[in-house]
């Protein structure tokens, strides 16, 4: 139960870097399900931190629905990757829609991982 106290409380990466390397440390090599866990809950943390309210995924698609009173990235990049990428729709009121059809939930966090940090501009 402690470890899930842990993951709840991660603030940052460098504590769910820590908190991964403390999982290794004691318990070898972490099974799948164990790391993905592990990065939804920190890809829960950093939506918190950028203003995204929910996210939600189908077989055909992720929507990521942004709280405009809260946002705490540049919109414009949102626009901007838009233009770039044929899979990226925005939809009102403030909706972000990616196609997705065909990936795995490892492939659907890395989409979404890379796309947060486009929008974040890391």
């Amino acid at each position: 139960m402690s470890l899930y106290k842990k993951i709840a409380s991660a603030k940052n990466e460098i504590d769910f870097t820590e908190l991964n390397a403390e999982m290794k440390d004691r318990f070898g090599s972490m099974p799948e399900p164990v790391e993905m866990l592990l990065k939804i809950a920190f890809l829960k943390r950093e939506c918190q931190k950028m203003g995204i309210d929910k996210i939600t995924s189908t077989r055909e698609n992720i929507k990521v629905f942004f709280n405009p009173e809260l946002i705490q990235f540049d919109p414009s990049k949102v626009v901007t990757l838009i233009q770039q990428d044929q899979r990226l729709r925005l939809e009102p009121p403030a909706q972000l829609t990616i196609q997705t059809k065909g990936l795995v939930e490892r492939d659907l966090l890395c989409v979404l991982q890379g796309l947060l940090d486009k929008i974040k501009g890391t």
